[in-house]
């Protein structure tokens, strides 16, 4: 089993931060959110506001950074 773009340490980090379950992330989407990859959508009266991402897992998003 592969995924293009992932090494073999990027694999193993994600499977140790994820879990071989993957039942709480029902898409790709709320992965990224979780691993804290998402920048908030900030929008008032049309104006867009820069939005942060939030915190999330320090150990996977590196690693998802740097296979990206």
């Amino acid at each position: 089993m592969t995924i293009p773009g992932i090494g073999r340490r990027t694999g193993e980090v994600v499977l140790a931060e994820i879990g071989s379950a993957m039942g709480p992330f029902a898409t790709e989407h709320k992965l990224a959110a979780w691993a804290g990859l998402c920048p908030g959508n900030n929008e008032n009266a049309g104006k867009r506001r820069g939005g942060r991402p939030r915190p999330g897992d320090r150990w996977l998003r590196a690693a998802l950074v740097q296979a990206g």
